[in-house]
């Protein structure tokens, strides 16, 4: 996702403007505007990780990051399904995703509201599933 890969060391993303990683914290690091924000993680018992998950959430308006088939926060259902015929379906904390590839080589987790069905996070992991918490 831009600068940001899997597999790159989450203490980089520090050298990129605007993101952060805090000492208490040295598995995870966050990038922020009024409108967008972005997440990295990676093992926490490790003592320099690599990054295993990429999460985009906030404004549904405005430009936001997107995968190479237009899909991204605020799309809906539908519009993920006929971008990703055959996604497997499961559910987290934060409500039901859509999961494009498999988390071996990289997958897309796309995290919907339950009411509105629109997408609330896109994620891209080696993980089973997306996390539901980065830093506790």
């Amino acid at each position: 996702m831009g600068p940001v890969r899997l597999g790159d060391k989450v203490s980089a993303v520090q050298d990129l403007s605007g993101w952060s990683v805090q000492d208490s914290c040295r598995w995870a690091g966050f990038w922020a505007d009024s409108e967008l924000q972005l997440a990295v993680a990676g093992d926490a018992t490790e003592t320099d990780p690599g990054i295993a998950e990429i999460t985009v959430l906030g404004s549904t308006t405005g430009p936001r990051p997107h995968t190479d088939t237009g899909i991204s926060v605020g799309s809906t259902e539908d519009q993920v399904r006929a971008a990703y015929p055959g996604a497997a379906e499961g559910s987290g904390v934060y409500g039901p995703w859509l999961r494009a590839g498999a988390p071996a080589q990289g997958a897309i987790f796309f995290t919907l509201y339950e009411d509105s069905r629109t997408v609330r996070q896109v994620t891209v992991t080696t993980r089973e599933k997306p996390s539901s918490e980065f830093c506790g």
